[in-house]
This record gives structure tokens, sequence and C-alpha cells, in this order.
């Protein structure tokens, strides 16, 4: 998806990414422009102004270790439900033989989500 509103703020190469609503430049600094990418913009934000529906409040001073059997790797962005209880995983590491694959034992390590 690409958008512009036509006004250039900064010299410089062309086309820049955007993140969200944070232009990112060549030299590393950023521009917050007057519009989003999102599709779905939430009117609820957080303390950084990210829609709270995209971001969830967690416990980092615990870091949990599961193992678990899956058919394909799951998007380690999503919410996991484990036990009961809400996770946001850091890290999922699947394991690949040379001769058989990929495991279906996959392994991740999570953060609990505080509610």
């Amino acid at each position: 998806m690409a958008f512009w509103d036509g006004f250039n703020r900064h010299t410089g190469k062309l086309p820049r990414p955007i993140v969200d609503k944070i232009e990112v430049f060549e030299d590393f600094t950023v521009n917050y422009p007057p519009y989003s990418l999102r599709i779905n913009v939430n009117d609820e934000l957080d303390e950084q102004g990210y829609p709270l529906k995209y971001t969830h409040e967690i416990d980092t001073k615990k870091k949990y270790s599961f193992s678990f059997f899956a058919e394909e790797i799951p998007d380690p962005h999503a919410l996991f439900y484990i036990e009961g209880k809400k996770y946001i995983a850091e890290k999922i590491t699947a394991t690949f033989h040379e001769d058989t694959g990929k495991s279906q034992l996959l392994k991740g390590q999570f953060y609990l989500v505080v509610e």
C-alpha cells in the first residue's frame, strides 16, 4: 500500500517507509505526518498513541516457556491462550531436520498479559 499527500517534509530520496504514523528518513530521523496508514483507526489510544486494540499490557518481570505441537508455525504477533491465561510471544522456535523437515514440536517464550 502506498500513500503520499503531495507534501515533501524532508529532502532526500523517495519513497520512505511509513510505519503506522511514523515516517522514517534516510538518516533515521522521523516525522509524524497528519495521516495514518491503518485500515481500522481506533479512537482509544494508549500512552504512546497506538490504538488499544493492538496493544496489551504485559508483565515483563517473568518470562514463560511453553512447548506445543502444531502443523504450522503460528503468527508470533497473535494473542495466545495457554492454560486459561493470555500470553504474548517473545519468540517461537521451530526445529528443522535435513531428512524429515520441520518438527511438529514448537517452543516459545511468552509474557503474561496483565488484565
